[in-house]
């Protein structure tokens, strides 16, 4: 781990899962199960021609970017 572990609350959970659902789409993968605990997430998905390592790296990169945006838009 490069920065310090984050603890997800309810909101930032759902984000997390909504991060999933639409980058799936956006892929055109197929998601089976996503599962967001508060300090990790276990998701099942086909991603025909990604290796399991890139299709882990997208869904990091946009669910930590999405949860920055969120973070900003906080008072």
């Amino acid at each position: 781990m490069t920065e310090t572990a984050v603890l997800l609350d309810k909101t930032q959970r759902g984000i997390v899962n909504q991060v999933v659902h639409n980058h799936c789409e956006i892929r055109g993968w197929t998601w089976y199960a996503v599962n967001c605990r508060s300090n990790h997430c276990h998701v099942v998905v086909t991603a025909v021609d990604y290796d399991g390592e890139q299709v882990r790296d997208q869904l990091k990169s946009w669910a930590k970017r999405r949860l920055k945006d969120h973070q900003r838009a906080q008072p």
